[in-house]
């Protein structure tokens, strides 16, 4: 049977989604209780309180690096040592940088032992403390250190290891530093 173009089931179906459509509506929502910011609502109190917790806990410093050499952290970001090869010079420097990668970290002995691996070589060097005189720096109680060796002129990619820092009264032993050229 048909109805002007409208067959019976269809017609049907159009009365059945209406009806469901008019059933399913719901009362409109109370007006809310939670203030309104000019620029829009304000999140919980607890959501804000949740925010700055992860902001809390995630890293506040920056690895980089303020001599432009390779920053690597010593332990859980306690302290970060950067060092910078001057390849034509045969040249190796340390900085001590502090926790949050800020140069000037002092550290209490007289010299660094790194191992230098590269073009398939290992050489092993002593560099000496540079005190900054200016800042009442002196060996012992520095924090930049240099080596300078014929084997290292114009080295190629190196992987240098410090064999043993001590900062703030914890020792950092074996740290890789990966110099890429």
């Amino acid at each position: 049977m048909s109805v002007k173009g409208w067959s019976v089931s269809g017609t049907l179906m159009a009365v059945v989604m209406v009806g469901g459509l008019w059933g399913c509506s719901s009362p409109a929502p109370e007006a809310s209780s939670a203030p309104i910011a000019e620029n829009g609502p304000v999140a919980p109190k607890a959501l804000e309180e949740a925010t700055a917790n992860v902001f809390d806990d995630t890293e506040t410093h920056a690895d980089q690096a303020p001599h432009g050499g390779t920053v690597v952290p010593l332990g859980a970001h306690d302290a970060h040592a950067e060092l910078v090869a001057v390849r034509d010079l045969g040249e190796l420097s340390l900085y001590m940088l502090d926790g949050e990668g800020q140069a000037g970290q002092r550290i209490a002995q007289p010299k660094v032992v790194v191992d230098v691996e590269t073009s398939g070589r290992l050489v092993r060097l002593e560099m000496s403390a540079v005190p900054d005189e200016g800042t009442g720096e002196r060996s012992g109680d520095a924090s930049h250190f240099v080596v300078r060796s014929e084997d290292l002129i114009r080295m190629a990619d190196a992987k240098v290891i410090l064999r043993w820092i001590g900062v703030n009264g914890v020792v950092y032993n074996d740290v890789v530093v990966d110099l890429v050229s």
